[in-house]
């Protein structure tokens, strides 16, 4: 044995030595023995802590497993999976899908037994590709019917994937089934719907070509009726503008009794005759309410022998006409305000009507407070009895005619079946006070001067009627026999208006005008009165575009003709916009529209808002507030509209579509536009509307 230093120390020193290594040996078996409890202890706690978290994940896999089983039964749809070389794993819901009991074990061969023959030879080549050449890792979808054990017919869609090894060999397939019996149903019948709808838009393309040529058709139709009616009017209102022309002037010379009957005859059948062409283009047209009124002050009783003496000589001339009987009870007054010439068309449609039937008319005549006429007829109570009162009225033409004149002057129609067969006409009429002066007192134009006017007409007939005409109205006159004539003469001198015939050789009305505006001479700015034998809405629009101030339609009436220029010659502002300031017609029926009572009240509302809306718009201008300022612009465009206002329609027009509306020209024209209306809207209703 070899020596160590160990060996030398001596044995009390070397019992000590050894006593130290075993009390070390034996408290690092103790630690060892310590950590090694606690380290049992930490590994039972992981233990119980592994088989808490197995129970919880068994539990929450039983839930999630419910709820899956669940979703596929509400979704219709059922899982499986095979493994290579192992049974096949399905979920109780494909039991439901092939309608077999839910312990039946579903296998490959089972499923192929269950598929339509029509569909087994297809879907077993498909499966052979699927295994063999198909893609892995990829769904691939496959549809195919089934015979259900209870004989129903289902759908099945099938997505299934497959893996495989690396070797690429097959490994597993899984996937999902779905019935889809009612969804292909309803592709089927959405399909049909399509379909249908496809044949539909065809349908409706074809009929919308059929659509647009039938309304070529009708727009072509409808321009030839238009320019027919527009020919005819033509052809009846130029010899009718002659005719009653020159019986108005025939009229004035002095002759015998006997001739100014015959005379007196003529021209209530001339006037009749105008008064049926005015109501066949008028419902041709389909604006059979358009009833112009031009009162003036009327012997009521001179007016009742007129039409006794015409329906006298008109009934000995026919050899089945009945007889007219006029009474008149008490005085009728001398001085009435009515259009004379109205009131005579309607009474003779009444007259027509009830003399139709070879029947005895009789008028009775009263004046209370305005005009009452009652008629009785034996037409009348046989048409009551066949078609009542109100059918009656609103179908017979004649009837029909008489009841839209009565109405414009503010009057009304009633027929009675009891207590005998009764039509009763009432006109609120107003009695006219002598003004002699007024009357018959020459036109004037700006200056206070005697007027001269242009007339182009290329009719000589007409031009001579409408020559007297003015001269009776105290005007000078000039003449040119077509619309070149009528340039020439136009830009040449200053008249106060000009009387344009519209249809004219050489160059027609509507094309002088528009080179009378074109011109930069002060002349262009002269007020051009069309006039024209068609009475069209469309025709009447399309000359006031062109830069005409009126239209009047052939024949012409006296008192129409005088209110034309008189408005024409009313004092107007300054600036550069050609033309009147109103449309004589419009502003006419603004206020024939309202009972007689309320027309000087509108009157006053609407100068005083012609006032508020420009202080309001003047205001607006001066804090350069262009919202503001349109809003004002636009309420008075309103106004203006409303009566015919054609100058301040214009003027507000140009204002808002200037680039800088609130600085310069525009607004300083709009200013002068409002301040020529509030004063011109006065004395044209003095002039045309205060003494109906």
């Amino acid at each position: 044995m070899t020596d160590t230093p160990f060996d030398d120390i001596p044995l009390e020193k070397r019992a000590q030595i050894l006593e130290r290594r075993l009390a070390r040996a034996q408290a690092a078996l103790a630690d060892a023995e310590t950590a090694l409890e606690g380290r049992m202890h930490e590994l039972d706690q992981a233990n119980r802590d592994l088989q808490r978290r197995e129970s919880e994940l068994a539990e929450r896999l039983d839930i999630e497993s419910a709820k899956l089983l669940a979703a596929q039964r509400v979704g219709g749809f059922a899982t499986i999976y095979a493994e290579r070389g192992k049974p096949y794993h399905s979920s109780v819901q494909l039991n439901r899908i092939l309608g077999v009991a839910e312990d039946v074990t579903i296998d490959p061969e089972y499923l192929i037994s269950l598929i339509h023959p029509l569909d087994r030879g297809r879907i077993s080549r498909s499966s052979v590709q699927f295994f063999e050449q198909m893609s892995a890792d990829t769904d691939h979808s496959f549809e195919h019917r089934i015979v259900r054990p209870d004989g129903e017919l289902r759908w099945l869609s099938w997505k299934l994937r497959k893996e495989v090894g690396a070797d690429g060999t097959f490994q597993s397939v899984s996937g999902s089934v779905r019935d889809i019996t009612e969804s292909r149903a309803n592709q089927r019948a959405v399909r049909a719907l399509q379909l249908r709808a496809e044949r539909r838009v065809i349908e409706l393309d074809r009929l919308s070509r059929t659509l647009a040529k039938s309304q070529a058709q009708a727009e072509t139709a409808l321009k030839a009726r238009t320019d027919f009616l527009s020919y005819m009017a033509h052809q009846f209102r130029t010899p009718l503008n002659t005719l009653t022309g020159m019986m108005d002037l025939l009229s004035i010379e002095e002759r015998s009794a006997e001739d100014g009957q015959k005379l007196a005859f003529a021209t209530r059948a001339a006037e009749r005759l105008g008064s049926l062409v005015n109501e066949v283009i008028d419902e041709a047209e389909g604006r059979s309410t358009d009833v112009t009124l031009f009162p003036n002050p009327t012997d009521l009783e001179q007016l009742a022998e007129q039409t006794q003496d015409y329906w006298d000589r008109a009934s000995s001339e026919s050899e089945d006409g009945g007889v007219l009987t006029i009474a008149i009870d008490g005085a009728l007054p001398t001085r009435a305000f009515v259009d004379a010439s109205r009131l005579r068309e309607a009474l003779d449609n009444l007259v027509g009507y009830g003399l139709s039937a070879a029947g005895d008319v009789k008028l009775h005549m009263t004046w209370n407070d305005g005009l009452c006429i009652s008629m009785i007829a034996g037409r009348l109570a046989a048409d009551i009895d066949a078609q009542g009162e109100k059918e009656l009225a609103a179908t017979e033409p004649q009837l029909r005619r008489a009841g839209l004149i009565v109405a414009a002057m503010q009057g009304v129609i009633d027929i009675s079946a009891s207590p005998a067969a009764n039509l009763v006409v009432s006109l609120p009429l107003q009695v006219h006070e002598a003004d002699d002066a007024k009357e018959t007192g020459f036109l004037r134009n700006k200056a206070g001067d005697q007027p001269t006017i242009l007339i182009a007409e290329d009719t000589e007939s007409n031009r001579y009627v409408i020559t007297g005409f003015c001269e009776r109205l105290g005007c000078r006159v000039e003449t040119a026999v077509n619309g070149l004539e009528a340039v020439e003469a136009a830009l040449s001198q200053q008249f106060d208006a000009i009387l344009m015939d519209v249809q004219m050789p050489v160059m027609t009305g509507e094309e002088a005008v528009r080179h009378i505006r074109a011109s930069d001479l002060p002349q262009s700015r002269t007020p051009v009165i069309g006039v024209t034998a068609h009475s069209l809405q469309a025709e009447r629009d399309r000359l006031l575009a062109s830069g005409m101030s009126a239209c009047l339609a052939k024949p012409i009436q006296l008192a129409e003709l005088r209110a034309a220029l008189t408005t024409a010659m009313m004092p107007q502002d300054g600036g550069n916009e050609t033309g009147s300031l109103f449309d004589l017609r419009r502003f006419r029926e603004a206020f024939e529209a309202l009972p007689v009572q309320f027309r000087e009240k509108f009157l006053a509302a609407v100068r005083e808002d012609l006032l508020n809306y420009g202080s309001k718009l003047e205001a607006a201008v001066a804090e350069k507030d262009t919202d503001a300022a349109d809003r004002q612009a636009h309420a008075l465009k309103g106004i203006a509209g409303n009566i015919g206002a054609i100058g301040l329609l214009a003027a507000i027009a140009t204002f808002r579509e200037a680039s800088a509306p609130l600085d310069g020209e525009p607004f300083a024209l709009l200013k002068q536009k409002i301040a020529a209306t509030l004063e011109a809207c006065g004395d044209l209703f003095e002039a045309m509307i205060k003494d109906q």
